[in-house]
């Protein structure tokens, strides 16, 4: 029997790599949400923060929080070394790029003011998503915030198609807790405060929710 994997790469297990910037773009109006979910975080903690951008890709979102978080002191952390490169030869200045994966945070405890994951909870199955929200709680300050841009459970029938073509590409086990509506139940047990929900945006994955959960 073949075990599931922990984590799915950034564009899926079908498309490479370095064709994810393209297919986010296509697809996840991530001009709408990005910037929100960076006023958010200057909103809660100020532009001086210091946060970490949790499974960071190839660096688009990155870029967006140094451009309206210039003060921030930003850590991007990403397991896949082919992304890792690409990020840093876009972004390499705007955030200091560590090796890791969520489960694993290469960070001390209580070091940041914000953690974000986006669109990263989905690839993780259900025992590493529950890590990762434990390491969340673990590097976050008091007072210090998780703030999460995933999947939701779809709404319509046009997002419950292209939620089911994310679930054929990251697996299902990963997006269950997603479709089901149980991620803000996760993210509580993880001893973080119950999620706020920030927005929703229909894209042609699915519907991306923005939430916000405090570290008491």
């Amino acid at each position: 029997m073949t075990a599931t994997p922990s984590i799915v790469p950034a564009a899926g297990r079908f498309v490479p790599v370095r064709a994810y910037d393209a297919l986010v773009a296509a697809t996840m109006r991530e001009r709408r949400w990005r910037p929100r979910l960076a006023a958010a975080i200057e909103a809660g903690h100020g532009t001086d923060c210091t946060l970490v951008e949790v499974g960071a890709g190839t660096g688009r979102l990155v870029a967006t929080l140094h451009a309206q978080l210039p003060s921030a002191r930003i850590t991007a952390v990403e397991p896949d070394p082919q992304a890792r490169a690409i990020a840093m030869a876009r972004s390499g200045r705007a955030a200091r790029w560590l090796e890791g994966r969520a489960e694993a945070l290469p960070l001390p405890d209580g070091s940041v003011d914000a953690v974000v994951m986006a669109l990263v909870l989905h690839h993780l199955a259900p025992d590493a998503k529950r890590a990762a929200l434990r390491e969340a709680r673990r590097v976050l300050r008091p007072g210090g915030a998780l703030y999460v841009a995933d999947f939701g459970p779809p709404a319509g029938w046009l997002a419950s198609l292209g939620f089911a073509v994310i679930e054929l590409a990251d697996g299902r086990a990963g997006t269950r807790p997603h479709r089901d509506g149980a991620v803000p139940e996760l993210i509580a047990a993880s001893g973080l405060d119950a999620p706020a929900l920030l927005g929703r945006t229909s894209t042609l994955g699915g519907t991306l929710e923005l939430l916000r959960a405090g570290r008491a």
